[in-house]
């Protein structure tokens, strides 16, 4: 015989995971697992459908890392094994529903509760925010096992709409709404009892809300209108007919009864709680500030890289400054060399750079003509110093400005020498006195 179970239990929030078990009694080993999803006929009778990923579980179990709404159904597995040539029958059916965060359509159920007295009429309604066509209501009874809503004894489907009648013990099962094309929706676990019931939400509770739950029953009378009640078959609260949380957290979600002295427990209820709205925004938080960060980082590559460019730009213009400040060392030591003596007080070195040009001659091999140092020194003097120049005449004591123009020298090969080239002017009284050395 071929035993099936569920890990760690059959009632889900999206997201969770859960692991069906297969399993032979009296033998473990040799077997290799199928597994099955239970549908429903066009005359109304179960059809096994082979899982398309039915292979993954032939060790004997299948897991399901994330449970999505459509994992919603009712299971089953059967096993076979070569030597000897043998194969079980079906096993035991196994109900899986999942609560969906945000469903697209939603099982309404009136009266608005999920435990319900025996006679009394219950409707239940698939409603879809654009469209309701083409939604059905079905269910999964122990009694019964798979239904359509219109199959039901005293049920009757409108439209998207279940009426029951009159309802019985029978009628306690799980019911979802389901598309022509097979998606299923919202999964709701209705149960039907005569003595007392737990009023608790249809819907899944919201972090953050309050969630109120009473302990009901059909004859009323003042003897019960104390209760206690439970969660996960522990005490939580005592002698009271209603329960207040006024702040739901996920720890809150679990099975929920009540349970009077006289009228007994009620059924369970399971109470499932949702992500508040915040959380489910934290994804979409993440996202845009992941974003922000690569723009940033994408602007600050291209400043440092424009910075760099620039950089490389004013390095790459550098030789020239380091062959300027090359000429004007060494115009200072030939002007040394030559017997000038630079003043020790108002004395202004104004420096330019020398561009030389080097033009090879057509009728040459092409060897480059030497290059040497052009500069230009501009002296001038004061008139009123003009007689005392004569008497001191040694001396060195006038002020005097030296500047250095920009003057370029093309040299073509054999056209001359390349030697120092370079002008003095002397400013004199009666005019401007010039000597320029040649090569």
């Amino acid at each position: 015989k071929v035993q099936l179970r569920v890990s760690p239990q059959k009632w889900l929030t999206e997201g969770d995971p859960v692991t069906l078990i297969c399993e032979v009694k009296g033998s473990s080993t040799g077997w290799t697992f199928s597994w099955f999803t239970v549908t429903l006929s066009s005359d109304f009778r179960d059809r096994y459908e082979l899982l398309s990923d039915s292979s993954r579980g032939s060790g004997g179990k299948y897991t399901v890392s994330s449970a999505t709404v459509n994992h919603t159904g009712v299971y089953v597995c059967g096993a076979e094994k070569e030597k000897p040539a043998y194969k079980t029958f079906y096993s035991n059916k196994q109900l899986l529903w999942v609560t969906g965060v945000s469903p697209p359509v939603s099982l309404i159920i009136s009266p608005n509760r999920t435990q319900h007295f025996t006679s009394d009429s219950l409707s239940l309604s698939c409603e879809d925010q654009s469209n309701s066509d083409g939604w059905t209501v079905r269910r999964y009874t122990d009694s019964w096992g798979l239904e359509d809503c219109s199959s039901l004894h005293r049920g009757s489907q409108t439209g998207s709409t279940c009426k029951i009648s009159s309802t019985s013990t029978l009628d306690t099962g799980v019911y979802w709404c389901q598309s022509e094309s097979g998606e299923k929706h919202h999964p709701v676990n209705i149960t039907v009892q005569i003595g007392g019931i737990l009023e608790s939400p249809v819907h899944p509770v919201t972090e953050g809300d309050t969630l109120t739950l009473r302990c009901l029953d059909k004859f009323p009378s003042p003897s019960i209108l104390r209760a206690d009640f439970y969660k996960d078959e522990s005490l939580i609260q005592n002698q009271t007919t209603e329960m207040i949380i006024s702040t739901v957290s996920k720890s809150h979600e679990g099975f929920y009864y009540c349970k009077h002295p006289e009228r007994g427990e009620s059924l369970k209820s399971w109470i499932s709680v949702r992500a508040s709205g915040s959380d489910g925004l934290k994804p979409v938080i993440i996202g845009v500030t992941a974003g922000l960060t690569v723009v940033f980082l994408i602007i600050v590559f291209l400043v440092l890289l424009w910075r760099f460019r620039n950089n490389k730009g004013v390095r790459s213009e550098s030789p020239s400054a380091v062959q300027q400040q090359k000429i004007s060392q060494t115009s200072e030591q030939n002007q040394s060399e030559a017997g000038y003596n630079t003043p020790l007080s108002g004395t202004a070195h104004v420096y330019d750079s020398v561009d030389a040009t080097i033009n090879k001659d057509r009728s040459t091999d092409g060897v480059r003509a030497p290059t040497e140092i052009t500069y230009a020194e501009v002296e001038l003097k004061s008139t009123n110093k003009q007689k005392k120049k004569k008497e001191n005449k040694d001396k060195n004591t006038e002020s005097c400005d030296v500047l250095y123009s920009k003057l370029k020298l093309e040299t073509d090969q054999g056209a001359g020498c390349s030697d120092v080239t370079y002008a003095q002017v002397k400013k004199k009284m009666p005019g401007v006195e010039t000597s320029i050395p040649g090569c």
